[in-house]
């Protein structure tokens, strides 16, 4: 089951989204209770992320309360131009200041498994529960790829990724970087909110296929696994 929000240019889009994201933020600190978020990387998340730190501005908001994971990470150092945490700690995270307790980052310059192992602990370790229970994020952002993937979960992976116990599991996908450490479908499931983000018409047929008949792309998959997910979409592709 999915609810949609629509705009006209992936501006719009992300600047919608951004504003979601801050009335989440600002609900919870008027509740003061944490907000655990876990963003993607990519273009859309680009914009994203500067459209946020514009709105945070605007209202003079602080973070406080708010602790930063990532959906998925490249094997790169932090400082390679393929990174996320670097994509997120140049746009938002540094200009608003974030302190780097709160900063979760994904060690992907350590060999994969160990990062994914390290990051499955310091995310059960936030969240201070029984090590076999599923941190339940309040936020996770992801973007759609043109093949329907999502965070570092492509088409046609093998039973171990799809049907995984763990929170973070290493895998190889047919992206450069390859080697990549992802949020597993069991983690985007127990998600209290998961919005997905598709801007570009080159994305139509991946989009179809997710909501359509076939619905045979990771997206789809996701969709069917939770109650309840937003997909924040420009117009063009539901035209199509």
């Amino acid at each position: 089951m999915y609810s949609i929000i629509s705009a006209s240019t992936p501006e719009q889009l992300t600047r919608q989204v951004a504003s979601l994201w801050l009335d989440e933020i600002q609900s919870a600190q008027a509740k003061q209770r944490h907000f655990r978020v876990a963003l993607s990387g990519g273009r859309v998340a680009k914009a994203l992320f500067e459209a946020t730190r514009a709105e945070a501005e605007s209202r003079k908001m602080g973070w406080n309360g708010v602790e930063f994971f990532w959906v998925d990470e490249r094997c790169v150092p932090p400082e390679d131009p393929e990174s996320n945490y670097r994509t997120a700690h140049e746009i938002l995270l540094g200009p608003c200041k974030i302190a780097p307790d709160r900063v979760h980052r994904i060690a992907g310059e350590l060999d994969p498994s160990t990062a994914a192992a390290l990051a499955e602990a310091t995310i059960k370790s936030s969240f201070g529960g029984p090590t076999e229970d599923t941190p339940s994020l309040d936020l996770v952002i992801l973007g759609m790829g043109e093949d329907g993937h999502i965070a570092s979960l492509f088409p046609n992976a093998s039973p171990d990724v799809v049907n995984s116990s763990e929170c973070y599991i290493p895998v190889v996908g047919p992206k450069p970087p390859p080697k990549r450490i992802t949020l597993t479908y069991k983690a985007l499931v127990a998600a209290k909110r998961a919005w997905v983000i598709i801007a570009g018409s080159q994305k139509d047929v991946a989009w179809s296929e997710s909501v359509g008949d076939k619905r045979s792309t990771p997206l789809a998959r996701l969709l069917s696994l939770r109650n309840e997910t937003l997909i924040a979409i420009e117009d063009c592709l539901l035209r199509k």
